[in-house]
């Protein structure tokens, strides 16, 4: 869903019943972990517009219609604890702005090294199990040079 997005497409997910009727229960499952994603990070994805950098790595972009806020979705390998700190290159913040973790809304503590940003996530990212699918954060982006 989240790399489908930030290419500009959207995601058409098609689940078939079993002969009886019902849903395979590990579709299902997988259904409620989007949504509850969804519920609490939805704006990164929801009405979003692609970047001109759409991916860096495990990390990718979107941004508002109206690009005013810029949103980064760290992809995480599944069944792993969220990492203390996250990185990525190309679409930074502006200087000065503040970056919110869209899971808890959270300000979160970051830097710019270099022509890279790091994010210092709270300790509640660890135990978050339906943040542990992706991390997604807003920001204002810097501009560009012309």
């Amino acid at each position: 869903l989240i790399e489908v997005v930030a290419k500009g497409g959207s995601l058409l997910l098609g689940i078939g019943p079993r002969p009886d009727g019902t849903l395979p229960e590990d579709a299902v499952a997988r259904l409620k972990e989007v949504g509850q994603w969804m519920a609490k990070n939805g704006a990164a994805i929801y009405e979003t517009r692609t970047t001109k950098d759409y991916q860096a790595r495990n990390t990718f972009f979107t941004r508002s219609k109206n690009g005013n806020i810029h949103y980064a979705i760290v992809c995480l390998p599944e069944n792993e604890t969220a990492p203390k700190e996250v990185v990525w290159k190309s679409n930074l913040p502006r200087k000065g702005s503040t970056i919110k973790w869209l899971q808890t809304g959270e300000k979160v503590k970051w830097k710019m090294e270099g022509d890279s940003v790091r994010i210092f996530l709270p300790s509640s990212a660890g135990t978050t199990k339906s943040a542990n699918l992706a991390l997604a954060f807003s920001f204002e982006p810097a501009r560009e040079a012309k």
